[in-house]
């Protein structure tokens, strides 16, 4: 779709000029997730992480990856769908992750860097997500869960060349 179009290629463009961010603000039914995705196949993403707050989503973006993604090597992966991490980055292969914040920010590498506020116990996971340097990281539902201490410090343990945040939702 025409808007679809539109943002796809401002998102070029700004990965283009070497931005580090961008934000969609688009409402629902806009086609975030196949849009995105398309994103980062159209500049050759190799490795594209997934975050979101609602883990719930994860079966519309495995349906919307099997639309944009359909006839090329690219793998979908995530707790639940397809080959584990380590195999995809070992075997370097092109692939998609996708990923819950709440998972993620249990991990002991978020709470330790967290220690001094919380006194929260982490557990040893999700090393292969913070260990990898993501060619693109996409944050779904931007609003939710990012915009306080334990989201910044789960988004600062995660290494990414381009981060694309969707929201449909106004920032506070």
């Amino acid at each position: 779709r025409p808007n679809q179009l539109e943002a796809i290629n401002q998102t070029t463009k700004a990965i283009k000029q070497k931005r580090k961010h961008f934000l969609w603000n688009a409402k629902m039914r806009f086609g975030k997730t196949s849009a995105a995705m398309q994103v980062a196949k159209e500049n050759i993403m190799q490795k594209v992480l997934i975050v979101t707050h609602r883990p719930s989503v994860s079966v519309d973006w495995y349906n919307d990856f099997g639309k944009v993604f359909k006839g090329t090597n690219f793998e979908y992966s995530s707790k639940n769908e397809g080959e584990r991490i380590s195999t995809l980055i070992k075997n370097k292969q092109p692939f998609v992750y996708f990923a819950s914040m709440q998972d993620l920010r249990l991990s002991k590498r978020v709470v330790d860097d967290e220690s001094s506020k919380s006194k929260a116990q982490g557990f040893p996971k999700n090393d292969e997500v913070f260990d990898t340097t993501w060619d693109m990281l996409i944050v779904d539902e931007a609003h939710e869960g990012t915009q306080s201490d334990l989201g910044t410090a789960t988004f600062n343990q995660i290494p990414t060349n381009f981060t694309l945040q969707l929201s449909g939702t106004p920032f506070n």
